[in-house]
């Protein structure tokens, strides 16, 4: 049983520890956050602390006084009649605990008051208290970097809960982990009284997409770690599954002027706790505790960027709360629940621009959305969307975000997005490629130069940079494997590809997404018996009909069952799917026609991405010809399926 229970907020803790120090030299034993457990339920270690100790100490602050926490902690001292109270500056505590004297740490009988004080319930003599000079713990000056470039300090303010151990602590747990430095983010709980999720699930994503700009950091991506959103697998199970050394797990509670962020990081293969933590903030502080987050973590990975450094990486880029909430609401939005889904993603963009016009990331976010609306090839492509009015908008957003690009990166970006809406590949290509003559050993300008390369079907120089790319980058195994599949598939590549799919497979049974990309792979293969046992494999895992048409279709062909494929032809609904599925039953004359008045004269140009497509003729298209003519992309004829075609209909079908 400890004398003494020490209660206060988490941005007075150097002063505090201070106090503690002293304390314990003058004899007394004290309880602090240092005697939390890891591992342990740390809301029944502080309960047993409290009601054990002799006295409770309470330190109020400004931000003591605004901590649940530390006013729970002082009413169970006060119920319980052992409470003592000291102050940090001329402040008055709170309602309800203003008849009991806070003695001014700063006067200069302080320490003997507090001495006396302390005596009278601990129930023995201590020499007065002295405490060290204020100046006997030096901060580094990458700690004081820190404060200034993040502005936020490494030590929270009150109304914040730690499982208290310290950040030196923290990258000590992690040192005892071994070299491996990976992580996987679990979507964040939502307890808010209303459906908040577009909110947990932001805040999970915009630390997972921070932690992803540590170069020695191996982060899982979202797209794998959210498929654990119902959590039936133990966190030991799903660290293995995800092949990642810790798991950040967190809640979120929501209202309308605060929120309560709960985190957990999480050694994934003993399944202890080595860092908790409880954020109760006004709304406002929405982007620091998102900011925070992604430090901390970093910081008790000990992952090697300085302070700096790390503190410009995690950077949102943006100060205004409103912006930041408007795009994780457009990121929530999904085409499965939305039909107008893209519209909708806009017109959150549009009103993270209005609210905070200097801010790089929604304009290019608005101008890669409406790409996507005007492109017949992608999933939200929108055939009653004003053309004309959104060209115009894309234009203006594609020019003011390489106007506000603050790095040559964000430049790049930028420019590459101008060209490929104008459909100005050569341009692409050049931009990339002097990028990576200036940065050889960056890898995002090899990423742009594969995409220039694919859409000028320059598939074997596409291939080098592909590979190129993927040895520098530092997050190469973050890649989901049906993204590799599918980018080295676009090569040309399939052997490559179809070692990627079948290593990935061994592994993961139950990804649908790698499951439909090696579908298409084995088809393109002539593997049918592979590719149908694939299929029976996604039948498995309830994966919806509407998703399974494409693979069930092409697989009826690849079977020699063309009246089944044409049963399944009226589930094609999406245009480009339509189109291919026509293509596959021979009917070319109708697919060319359901694509004519996508032609267009000026960008963006609606048929640009169907250059990939190995069965895609231009030359019944003469606005796109002059796109191909232009920018010398080759053709080849006749082209061939990469998956086999419906067999041909019988006689007078």
């Amino acid at each position: 049983m400890a004398d003494i229970f020490l209660s206060y907020a988490r941005a007075d803790q150097q002063r505090v520890e201070r106090l503690a120090a002293a304390l314990e030299e003058a004899g007394y034993s004290v309880w602090w956050d240092k005697h939390l457990r890891s591992g342990h339920q740390f809301s029944k270690d502080i309960e047993a602390a409290l009601t054990r100790s002799k006295a409770v100490l309470v330190v109020w602050s400004s931000d003591a006084i605004e901590s649940e926490w530390v006013r729970d902690e002082a009413a169970i001292g006060r119920d319980l009649n052992k409470l003592v109270a000291a102050r940090l500056g001329d402040i008055l505590p709170p309602i309800g605990f203003r008849q009991r004297h806070a003695i001014d740490l700063g006067e200069p009988d302080a320490m003997a008051s507090l001495t006396g004080a302390l005596d009278a319930l601990v129930g023995s003599s201590h020499d007065a208290v002295t405490l060290p000079p204020e100046n006997s713990r030096k901060k580094s000056s990458k700690t004081l970097i820190l404060g200034a470039a993040a502005a936020f300090a490494i030590i929270l303010a009150g109304g914040t809960y730690l499982t208290r151990d310290s950040t030196d602590t923290l990258a000590e747990n992690a040192e005892e982990l071994g070299d491996r430095k990976s992580i996987a983010i679990l979507p964040f709980r939502d307890l808010s009284g209303e459906n908040q999720s577009w909110f947990s699930d932001g805040l999970a994503q915009e630390i997972s997409a921070a932690l992803s700009r540590t170069p020695d950091l191996e982060v899982a991506p979202t797209s794998e770690s959210f498929r654990y959103r119902d959590r039936q697998k133990s966190l030991e199970v799903i660290g293995a599954e995800l092949g990642v050394a810790h798991i950040l797990d967190g809640s979120v509670r929501r209202s309308d002027d605060r929120i309560v962020v709960d985190i957990e990081l999480i050694e994934s293969a003993s399944g202890t706790r080595l860092y908790s933590q409880r954020y109760d903030r006004p709304i406002a502080d929405s982007i620091t505790v998102q900011e925070d987050i992604a430090t901390r973590i970093a910081t008790a990975l000990d992952t090697a960027l300085d302070p700096e450094a790390l503190a410009a990486l995690i950077d949102s880029g943006t100060n205004n709360v409103d912006a930041w909430e408007n795009v994780l609401r457009a990121a929530d939005l999904s085409l499965q629940e939305y039909e107008d889904y893209g519209l909708r993603r806009l017109n959150f963009q549009r009103q993270a621009i209005k609210l905070d016009p200097n801010w790089y990331r929604p304009y290019s976010a608005a101008s890669q959305g409406i790409a996507n609306m005007l492109s017949v090839a992608r999933t939200s492509y929108d055939p009653t969307a004003d053309r004309a009015a959104l060209s115009a908008e894309a234009d203006r957003y594609l020019d003011l975000a390489a106007e506000l690009a603050n790095s040559d990166k964000a430049r790049l970006s930028a420019d590459t997005s101008r060209y490929f809406f104008r459909g100005e590949f050569r341009k692409m290509e050049r931009a990339s490629r002097e990028f990576t003559r200036q940065h050889p050993d960056d890898e995002i300008g090899w990423r742009y130069l594969y995409q220039a390369q694919i859409q000028l079907l320059e598939k074997r120089s596409a291939l080098t940079s592909l590979k190129r790319g993927l040895a520098l980058s530092e997050h190469a195994a973050d890649i989901p494997p049906e993204r590799l599949t599918y980018f080295y598939r676009h090569a040309g590549a399939d052997k490559e590809a179809l070692e990627i799919f079948e290593t990935a497979l061994k592994e993961n049974r139950t990804n649908s997404e790698l499951l439909l990309e090696g579908h298409t792979l084995l088809l393109a293969n002539d593997r049918t018996d592979d590719a149908r046992a694939i299929l029976r494999q996604l039948e498995t895992l309830g994966v919806s009909d509407e998703r399974l048409a494409a693979p069930r279709f092409v697989q009826a062909c690849a079977d020699g069952n063309r009246a089944m494929a044409e049963q399944l032809l009226p589930l094609r609904k999406r245009l480009v799917s339509r189109w291919n599925a026509l293509m596959y039953l021979g009917r070319t004359k109708e697919a060319e026609d359901l694509l004519k008045p996508y032609d267009f004269a000026e960008p963006p140009f609606a048929l640009l991405d169907m250059l990939i497509f190995p069965q895609f003729d231009p030359r019944p298209y003469p606005n796109l010809m002059k796109i191909v003519e232009r920018e010398r992309i080759p053709i080849d004829y006749p082209r061939k399926f990469r998956t086999p075609a419906c067999p041909a209909a019988n006689r007078g079908a």
